[in-house]
């Protein structure tokens, strides 16, 4: 994974999954197998990528070419140095507790199979759509309409 600070620089190593965002920061295994701990408030974003060595931002789409195919809320998130990306995130209010939203790229099966973008680093999230089906697995029926006082239906019943 490569932490992209504000300013330019990377800093790549490894990180835990499960464990790697703490109260003060993201928490990374450098490649020298040093454990450094970055603050939210200099990670632009953590990118989890596929090879080490390249820059994360270089090459890859940062939006949509058309409608994404995954379920969840298609966002674009305004960067607080001028910059976007927009992504999809899942569609579960379970997730608003973190620090920060882990999107799938436009493009994961390029370099970057995931991001991290600390709320800090944000200046707006726009949701773009809903993408998927219902969470209850079917439509649910319509609901029969009322006819209000007064109403004249358009097609008479023969």
């Amino acid at each position: 994974m490569t932490v992209r600070r504000f300013g330019g620089d990377n800093l790549e190593g490894y990180v835990n999954p499960r464990h790697y965002l703490s109260g003060t920061g993201v928490e990374v295994t450098t490649l020298d197998a040093r454990t450094v701990v970055v603050p939210y408030s200099q990670v632009r974003a953590v990118y989890f990528v596929r090879d080490f060595g390249k820059d994360p931002e270089a090459g890859q789409r940062m939006h949509f070419a058309s409608r994404p195919k995954q379920a969840g809320l298609w966002v674009r998130l305004l960067f607080s140095d001028g910059g976007y990306m927009e992504g999809v995130i899942p569609n579960d209010l379970l997730l608003m507790g973190q620090p920060g939203l882990t999107i799938t790229p436009p493009d994961a099966n390029q370099l970057n199979r995931s991001v991290f973008v600390p709320e800090a680093a944000l200046d707006r999230v726009v949701v773009i759509g809903l993408i998927g089906r219902s969470p209850y697995g079917t439509r649910l029926p319509p609901r029969p309409g009322r006819r209000g006082a007064g109403q004249v239906p358009l097609f008479p019943s023969s």
